[in-house]
């Protein structure tokens, strides 16, 4: 079976995904399997995506994309001048999610950016921080979700506010 750049993904709530980016649908791995002529037969598509990696393989065709990198900054984490975008992509994807689009929030490894913005998200849906992290790390079966502890204290922050 020829991977696609959804593989790596878990479903967090009905609907609403978190993954990463495998290093085979990455648009600078010229060895990649799967090249740029849209997913057309995906075998999991989604309706929405907010990709937070830059190198990460676009959406194919009739997929709703949101993209914006930041840094996964473990000494300082989030940094002011990302923090109203960082904002706006959770509402944006919560909007979606709860529109009843099948949504996937995406980074590099699927850990901290896509656990960032999906925390983001469940706090909008009236999950407590601890709870929604406890809930990620359950779900999310695949390397160390939301071990950038700046996060999770930038979640717990905006809690109520966006």
């Amino acid at each position: 079976m020829t991977p696609t750049p959804y593989d790596d993904s878990h479903e967090i709530l009905p609907g609403l995904f978190m993954g990463g980016s495998p290093f085979d649908t990455r648009v600078d791995d010229e060895e990649r399997q799967y090249k740029m002529r849209g997913f057309d037969h995906d075998p999991r598509p989604f309706d929405a995506i907010i990709t937070l990696f830059p190198k990460a393989f676009p959406a194919g065709y009739g997929v709703e994309e949101l993209r914006f990198g930041f840094p996964d900054d473990l000494a300082e984490g989030v940094r002011e001048e990302y923090r109203q975008r960082i904002l706006d992509l959770a509402i944006w994807g919560y909007q979606k999610w709860q529109s009843g689009s099948k949504l996937l929030v995406r980074c590099a490894a699927g850990e901290n950016r896509s656990g960032l913005i999906t925390l983001l998200i469940l706090q909008k849906h009236g999950i407590a921080t601890d709870e929604a992290v406890d809930l990620i790390r359950s779900k999310r079966l695949k390397g160390a979700p939301l071990h950038n502890p700046h996060f999770i204290e930038f979640a717990r922050k905006e809690f109520g506010n966006y």
